[in-house]
């Protein structure tokens, strides 16, 4: 059932009957803080200075110099950041939010383990080294978070506790699962063939084979290529889903990547013929989603510190095998080392572009991830305004000199500058896809930060009315002043039973020029959404999900609704 509400108004409530006494106690954001659009964007640059395994305190704002495209930039807001044990939450019966009463900068680790690329007897050493952290954690407030990749995407294993028993016992459950891809290519063809077709013993009739052999060679190697390309594209959404869950929450949030990794550049050379290797250059869609990754981790202050779970990495066992007669070919040796050298090529740019650190060549992975967080305690927030009028949209690089040396310093190097208004077909192309993974995550996303409740539940026949209400703070939904104080934005709401199987929807555009006397009050109050279900009785999941498409940012709640008969 599709259920779609008349937009004049319907119950969307721009006077905005918000309580203020709510909004002060719950909001995010205090009502100055309201995103109005005119010529400027704040970019905040997570700063890590350490000085041997501590954190270099109390420096100041004129301790650093910052650098957009080269070119020195004034800093506008500066802070240094001491992470508090805790989160705070709200939350009871029929409420539900995707953000907390307490305002100050929280210490989040997402623990994501990674079973799409990693092998299950590196998937076995991972979770003792895990469990091993987890046995030595202490219980100091510190929020951690699990969750799993597998082959439908990413999986909440626990949500965020200060608990590290409870996620000990969580890891030990998880069972090991086969990865998409295979690790090891089959022998057979390779078997079929001698290595060159000069060679003067070869069997009557073997030369006419080869090219043949050839060309089953060069199928295999697509079909390996285009398993890859789809497991580390998938690996790249769940991360933008992760990201997007974080986005709303303050301050530098840690992803800890636990995995065996895949080739971001996979392509990039090809065995010709079954037997050359040859250059061919890394394939676009990979360059598209790592650009997109890149740009909602950046965005969410999401550091990406990969672990690699192959501990220690001898490319040299790899292609012996004393099940077979003849050695190993060349094209086979470099192969190897290739997929080997593109892994840790992949560790190292998805930490380098987030800001985190990559850890591979070592088999103490429980320490890696204990440096990882320790990390996160203590760091400084760089920011500067960003002219509109006089930067196009596109990458910009950031650069961030420390004055005072004894330090060494760590940053993300750049950031994804669209505007309000450019890059339409690219900002509405990257809206569908958060809209589509926000409406397939079991996260909720707080990029849009909103609360709601369901009011009541009314008889009607067979079917039970419930009618719900979101509100959103003043901070939550963008206005352009520059554009007659334009409002856009969509509401949706989708019910779905045990399985996935939709059974309700709304779905609402939203997008009008506003009064001065209506941006007054939502700047005040905020706004407040109501509509309605109507649903038999019965146990659904429902996901209700907010695009402001001015800023391009996506807040999304999943929650459970219980109907009594």
């Amino acid at each position: 059932m599709r259920i779609h509400c008349p937009l004049l108004l319907c119950t969307l409530l721009l006077t905005a009957i918000f309580p203020a006494s709510a909004q002060d106690s719950k909001a995010p954001a205090k009502a100055d803080d309201i995103t109005i659009k005119s010529g400027a964007e704040l970019v905040e640059v997570p700063v890590i200075v350490r000085k041997g395994n501590a954190h270099v305190s109390g420096l100041k704002a004129e301790d650093f110099t910052l650098f957009q495209d080269g070119k020195q930039q004034k800093i506008s807001a500066f802070q240094e950041v001491h992470t508090q044990g805790t989160v705070k939450t709200t939350g009871a019966p029929n409420q539900f939010t995707n953000y907390g009463i307490d305002n100050s900068v929280p210490r989040i680790t997402i623990i994501a383990i990674d079973t799409v690329n990693t092998p299950v007897l590196d998937q076995a050493n991972l979770k003792q080294e895990v469990i091993k952290f987890l046995s030595e954690a202490a219980e100091t407030g510190e929020q951690f978070g699990l969750v799993a990749l597998d082959r439908n995407g990413v999986h909440v294993l626990h949500d965020l506790t200060t608990d590290p028993s409870a996620l000990k016992a969580t890891v030990a459950r998880l069972k090991n699962t086969s990865p998409v891809k295979e690790e090891n290519r089959s022998n057979h063809l390779k078997e079929a063939a001698p290595t060159t077709a000069s060679d003067p013993d070869l069997p009557e009739g073997q030369h006419d084979f080869l090219p043949q052999w050839g060309g089953m060679m060069d199928q295999q190697e697509r079909t390996f290529d285009f398993q890859n390309r789809s497991t580390r594209i998938d690996t790249l959404l769940v991360m933008q889903q992760i990201a997007q869950a974080l986005a709303g929450l303050p301050g530098r949030k840690t992803l800890i990547w636990a995995s065996s990794g895949f080739q971001f550049a996979d392509g990039m050379f090809k065995t010709e013929g079954g037997l050359n290797r040859v250059f061919t250059g890394p394939s676009n869609s990979s360059l598209d989603q790592g650009l997109r990754t890149w740009e909602v981790l950046n965005a969410a202050n999401v550091a990406v510190y990969p672990i690699d779970a192959r501990g220690m990495v001898n490319t040299a066992f790899q292609f012996m095998d004393t099940s077979v007669k003849e050695s190993a070919r060349y094209a086979d040796k470099e192969s190897i080392r290739d997929a080997s050298r593109a892994v840790t090529n992949t560790f190292d740019e998805m930490a380098m572009q987030t800001g985190g650190k990559p850890c591979y060549g070592r088999t103490d992975m429980h320490n890696c991830i204990r440096e990882a967080i320790e990390e996160s305690h203590d760091y400084y927030i760089v920011s500067f305004y960003v002219d509109k009028k006089s930067t196009t949209p596109g990458w910009h690089k950031i650069n961030v000199k420390l004055s005072q040396g004894g330090g060494k310093i760590r940053f993300r190097p750049g950031y994804l500058y669209t505007g309000i208004k450019d890059s339409a077909a690219a900002k509405a192309a990257s809206l569908n896809t958060d809209y589509s993974l926000a409406l397939s995550s079991p996260m909720s996303y707080t990029a849009v930060p909103f609360q709601g409740t369901f009011k009541q539940i009314n008889s009607n026949g067979a079917k039970k009315t419930v009618e719900f209400e979101l509100m959103l703070p003043p901070s939550a939904i963008t206005i352009d002043e520059t554009d007659k104080n334009k409002m856009n934005m969509d509401v949706v709401a989708v019910v779905r039973e045990r399985g996935g199987k939709e059974v309700a929807k709304i779905s609402q555009k939203i997008e009008r020029n506003l009064p001065e006397q209506g941006v007054a009050t939502i700047r005040a109050q905020g706004i407040r959404y109501k509509n309605k279900f109507d649903l038999p009785p019965g146990n659904y999941g429902v996901w209700f999900v907010l695009r402001d498409n001015i800023s391009a940012h996506v807040g999304s709640i999943v929650t459970a609704l219980k109907i009594e008969p």
